[in-house]
């Protein structure tokens, strides 16, 4: 038994020794590692994304010495002969830094591999082999997180969590990932052998078909189909337009020869219908004609009646505005006798206390045995006469606002009454204004509303018409009564009719080679078009499962 055990280095574990020295934090790790490792007998391919967020970025140093880094251990690999590439696959919002590393196929002896063991075994009376990553606690030391998946040919045992029979997984293992498997590649002669297989009897077939002269057969008999199928699918659009295209001239013809009044004995029925329509229809043109001057002149009217009463009521309003204003006055006036006089009424209280606390104190004064009694006394009187002056003056003037108080309320009197009149007359005029224009207003809606009934009639007529000169068309045609209005139109309804006629030949010739076509040939072309995707197809399975 072959045992391949070697203590290898590793791109991998140099990162984790260059990060840990760059933060001096080895025993907290950082960033995110996931790690897929395919293995073959001989050979094993590895691609690892590592993850580091932009603060754990910033403590290593910075993208530059971390990418300087992979770049170093890159260029020694090829040193070593290994192809060892890596990619910058960081968001554009730069939320994550992350850089994916791969290799091409690496021989499993070669020493600068990625510290597993690999050895052959024997598993259930078969061989196999084990696989341990010897140095998985080395690398989950450098990473917060660590995700090892194997892909094999088979997963014959793990300590894993297996996801198909071709596949295990370790998310942050706390023991050494081991599992026994089948390589991918193990058994791939049969698989080549059964594609070299495929590909002889294939084009063996090809051959064979290809010597009779059926396969060029086959292909022109399916190309005819294709291009008859093609044709007729053309011209079928190519006759619709034809036919559109002489219904349309037709209908014309029917137009024009109504529009030119071109009677012909053969279509006299629907163009008498056409005479009986066309007479109904102008005399309720006329109607309507005579129902819009009425209708103008009930608006004019109603316009005059209208204007002539809202002349009264501006003129009546203007004066409302006018006496308002004159009251308005009038009433300010008396507030402000009114302000006054309530004013100078404080004003005697006022004095008359001022007085009376004047004389107490004089009183007092004459009783006492103060040596300035005398001056006091003098003082007192003096102010007292000069206050009851200024009293007598304000009493004096209390019947002068009273006057004016009441003359204004006398003033304001014929101003109200004239206020109510106006009021009145302008109440009196909107209603006289109401009573004059609803008959009319009412005349107005009857006669749009007869106006609206005779021009649906009108309408109605119209589709009526529109629907008979549509069918006058085929008649005129028919008749083709001589006429040099209608001589262009024949000729180029004789026109379209030639080319219509051409394009159904040369349908019903496609028609025929689309009969007489060879049925059995179309469908072994198919056939041997399916089988050589089927044959692809597994070509392309087993290719997957050898390689």
């Amino acid at each position: 038994m072959r045992f391949v055990e070697k203590v290898r280095k590793s791109l991998l574990l140099s990162l984790v020794v260059f990060i840990s020295g760059s933060i001096l934090l080895s025993a907290c790790g950082i960033g995110f590692a996931e790690t897929d490792l395919t293995v073959y007998k001989d050979k094993y391919k590895l691609v690892t994304v590592i993850s580091i967020s932009p603060d754990q970025m910033r403590m290593i140093g910075s993208p530059d010495v971390f990418e300087s880094a992979l770049e170093e251990e890159v260029q020694d690999a090829k040193k070593e002969g290994i192809n060892i590439t890596w990619r910058d696959l960081t968001k554009k919002d730069g939320s994550v830094y992350q850089y994916e590393v791969s290799t091409g196929f690496i021989d499993i002896s070669n020493p600068y591999a990625d510290n597993f063991s690999w050895r052959e075994i024997r598993y259930d009376k078969r061989q196999a082999y084990e696989f341990r990553y010897s140095m998985f606690s080395g690398l989950f030391s450098g990473f917060q997180s660590l995700t090892i998946t194997l892909h094999a040919g088979k997963i014959l045992e793990s300590n894993g969590t297996q996801l198909d029979a071709r596949t295990v997984t370790w998310v942050n293992p706390t023991v050494t990932p081991y599992a026994v498997v089948v390589p991918k590649g193990s058994a791939t002669w049969l698989p080549w052998l059964l594609v070299i297989g495929l590909i002889t009897g294939v084009g063996y077939f090809y051959f064979q078909l290809n010597k009779s002269g059926r396969l060029v057969e086959w292909g022109t008999t399916v190309f005819n189909f294709g291009k008859w199928k093609y044709q007729e699918s053309k011209l079928a659009g190519e006759i619709k337009t034809l036919e559109q295209d002489k219904a349309n001239l037709i209908n014309e013809l029917g137009a024009k020869a109504w529009k030119a009044r071109v009677v012909d004995p053969k279509y006299e029925e629907p163009y008498g219908n056409l005479q009986a329509f066309d007479q109904q229809a102008s005399e309720i043109d006329q109607e309507i004609k005579a129902l819009n001057l009425e209708l103008d002149e009930t608006r004019n009217t109603h316009l005059k009646v209208e204007t002539e009463y809202s002349k009264q009521l501006t003129h009546f309003q203007n004066e409302l505005k006018n006496v308002n204003a004159s009251l308005d006055r009038s009433r300010k006036e008396q507030n402000a006798f009114e302000k006054e006089l309530s004013t100078i009424e404080k004003e005697k209280e006022s004095l008359t206390s001022e007085i009376q606390g004047y004389e107490r104190k004089l009183t007092q004064i004459q009783s006492s045995d103060a040596e300035d009694k005398e001056s006091q006394t003098l003082a007192l009187s003096s102010a007292i006469s000069t206050l009851n002056k200024t009293l007598i003056g304000l009493t004096e003037k209390g019947p002068t606002l009273q006057d004016e108080m009441e003359k204004s309320r006398i003033e304001q009197q014929p101003l109200l009454e004239q206020i109510d009149n106006l009021n009145i007359q302008v109440t009196q005029t909107k209603n006289e204004q109401k009573i004059a224009l609803e008959p009319l207003s009412q005349q107005i809606k009857q006669l749009e509303s007869k106006i609206q009934t005779l021009k649906i009639s009108g309408n109605d007529l119209q589709q009526q018409m529109k629907t008979v000169i549509n069918s006058l068309g085929p008649l005129v045609d028919s008749a083709r009564p001589a006429s040099e209005i209608l001589q262009s139109n024949y000729e180029q309804i004789d026109r379209k009719s030639a080319e219509l006629e051409g394009k159904n030949e040369e349908n019903n010739l496609i028609k025929a080679r689309l009969g007489l076509r060879d049925k059995d040939a179309i469908r072994n072309f198919f056939l041997v078009i399916l089988g050589t995707i089927v044959a692809i197809v597994l070509i392309v399975l087993l290719l997957s499962t050898a390689l």
